[in-house]
């Protein structure tokens, strides 16, 4: 993974894509910032790449800054064999618009690695 994540950074650098990759035992989620189009086509080679199972998009949108723009790839490694609710996490983002607007803003991702986090924790 490791390895992985070195080479991703520097390709995402060149693409000028940032982000963060949470790994709890076989889960990942990974948060992509930049562009649209080079978002996009990251996570189609990402989603089409035969070693990855189960890729879904939790949430696509705009906003008017980045949560991690100093990383072209952080790796958070969370060690532990927890299962994670997808569900869950797409629930709890659904909650958030339902009752905020929050077109712009980051807030979902936040929410969703801090939820991530905790069923980590709690698990």
């Amino acid at each position: 993974l490791q390895d992985v994540i070195a080479h991703s950074e520097d390709r995402n650098r060149a693409r000028g894509l940032t982000g963060a990759l949470l790994c709890c035992g076989p889960h990942i989620m990974q948060l992509l910032e930049g562009e649209a189009t080079a978002v996009d086509d990251l996570f189609a080679r990402i989603a089409a790449d035969p070693r990855h199972s189960h890729v879904t998009c939790l949430l696509h949108k705009s906003v008017n800054r980045r949560l991690f723009p100093e990383w072209g790839m952080l790796l958070a490694d969370l060690a532990s064999d927890v299962p994670i609710c997808a569900d869950r996490l797409a629930r709890l983002i659904g909650q958030v618009q339902a009752n905020n607007d929050t077109s712009g803003l980051t807030v979902e991702s936040r929410i969703l690695i801090n939820d991530f986090k905790l069923q980590v924790a709690c698990g």
